[in-house]
């Protein structure tokens, strides 16, 4: 049905809707989802938190992206250098070359706000390409390849 429904426009593509979702997701806080593995598929379940578990920073529950990346396929793995913006790939290699950098001196270097490179570490955390080590003044590790 996928094919058909792109070709008439009703759907832009198929298999990347769970890392869209969690890419948005962090801009609400408020919603949670668990990812469990239900026979040869698969459920996610949305919900609101309780005030007191909103983190300010969202991360994916243990386990979402080995199950996207062996239960959708390993080309979504592999397919994300070619999915992120350039801004992200940037900084993603300014942080491999970097580890120390910080947030406002990618800023400078890319010409955007520092909200904006908050925010795409979100998303770079949220897919698992990134991790911070050690805090404000720790040092960024990045996960895997970025084509």
């Amino acid at each position: 049905m996928a094919p058909v429904f792109k070709r008439l426009g009703i759907i832009e593509q198929w298999g990347n809707g769970l890392r869209i979702i969690a890419e948005e997701l962090v801009n609400y806080p408020e919603i949670g989802f668990e990812w469990k593995e239900v026979g040869p598929g698969f459920r996610v379940t949305f919900y609101k938190k309780k005030p007191e578990d909103i983190q300010s920073t969202e991360t994916l529950p243990n386990g979402l992206g080995n199950g996207l990346g062996n239960g959708l396929g390993n080309g979504l793995g592999n397919g994300l250098g070619n999915e992120l913006g350039e801004s992200l790939r940037n900084m993603i290699n300014m942080m491999k070359i970097n580890p120390l950098i910080t947030i406002s001196e990618m800023a400078k270097q890319l010409q955007i706000s520092t909200t904006a490179v908050e925010k795409n570490i979100n998303r770079l955390k949220i897919l698992r390409l990134i991790q911070r080590e050690g805090g404000t003044r720790g040092k960024w590790i990045v996960c895997q390849p970025v084509l």
